[in-house]
């Protein structure tokens, strides 16, 4: 049954033209993109604190901070300097808000971005930046009850397929991040939702790397393929160039990963003494609410091929997710 929110045109597109010309996953991703149960409440992933990240998603803080403890020292681009400087210029009250916390990131995740591409070697050249919607993750059981928990990251960067969840790098800004715990809390959930989607899924894990910031102050987490993670925290205002220089090593750590790998031997690692189940649930996936007329554009061009053996030379493939209005 097509949703309530969905117009009779584009149902009658769908279920006239779609059918049958895709696989039956596509098929249902087109029918209802969230493919949300309504009937398991949610719960958002801010109103958790650290500890309840690590008992309903089974992490652990490591004992020896790999990966964030020492990195090189990268000189500061001029271009940041004076854009910064620019900014926060415009504050007279000197209160960050929503939109000058998204341009001081711009300005760092592309002054960021460039400077650790053109000093990585060619296998960083699939890397892409998404700016990313709501995502939703579950089943877990949280006190007592099965729920999904959801938030809505900012930024993520790719190196290869998104069915795979071939992400590396993940960026949440929000102006309450420049709490410890309300930034921390929140990215490690992101992070481990990526982690247990791919174990679920039986893919190869490798090291996730996540950003909570509200452009000053910023939490650095990474999530090892054991369930263990490591933070750390910057003030740009205290040290602008480390906190750069910290931000170019975690993308340059993101570019030198490949693409993930189905395994057969994949392992689940120790969930606890004593554990006769894994806490989270082997059902449970992550799910990326994505635009409908991007998700049709993408859909499209996966099976452009067999749609337009199928087509009449009067019709074209594009006729297959088009939308009236």
């Amino acid at each position: 049954m097509c949703p309530n929110s969905m117009g009779l045109s584009e149902a009658i597109h769908i279920l006239c033209f779609a059918r049958d010309k895709i696989s039956d996953s596509q098929f249902w991703q087109l029918m209802d993109p969230d493919n949300d149960d309504e009937k398991i409440p949610c719960v958002r992933l801010s109103s958790l604190s650290v500890s309840e990240v690590e008992n309903v998603l089974g992490l652990r803080s490591a004992y020896h901070n790999r990966g964030l403890g020492s990195f090189p020292d990268v000189p500061l681009p001029e271009l940041l300097i004076s854009g910064l400087s620019m900014i926060d210029s415009f504050l007279i009250t000197g209160a960050s808000t929503k939109a000058t916390i998204r341009w001081r990131m711009c300005k760092f995740i592309r002054l960021a971005f460039d400077e650790a591409m053109n000093s990585s070697s060619e296998q960083g050249g699939r890397l892409e930046i998404h700016l990313e919607r709501r995502w939703s993750f579950g089943p877990i059981r949280y006190n007592d009850q099965v729920v999904k928990l959801s938030g809505y990251p900012s930024y993520v960067l790719w190196y290869g397929d998104e069915d795979d969840m071939a992400l590396n790098v993940m960026v949440a800004q929000d102006e309450r991040f420049d709490e410890s715990d309300k930034g921390i809390a929140e990215v490690l959930g992101y992070l481990a939702f990526v982690y247990h989607h791919r174990k679920n899924a039986k893919k190869e894990n490798c090291p996730l790397y996540g950003i909570a910031t509200d452009s000053t102050t910023f939490h650095f987490v990474r999530l090892d393929n054991d369930s263990t993670y490591v933070t750390t925290t910057l003030d740009s205002r205290v040290d602008l160039e480390k906190t750069f220089g910290l931000l170019v090593h975690v993308l340059k750590q993101a570019s030198a990963v490949s693409s993930i790998q189905p395994t057969a031997s994949f392992t689940q690692p120790d969930q606890g003494e004593g554990s006769t189940e894994p806490l989270v649930p082997t059902e449970s996936c992550l799910r990326r609410k994505v635009d409908k007329r991007m998700q049709y554009e993408r859909l499209k061009f996966e099976d452009s091929e067999e749609l337009e053996d199928s087509f009449p030379e009067y019709e074209t493939s594009e006729d297959e997710y088009s939308e009236d209005g």
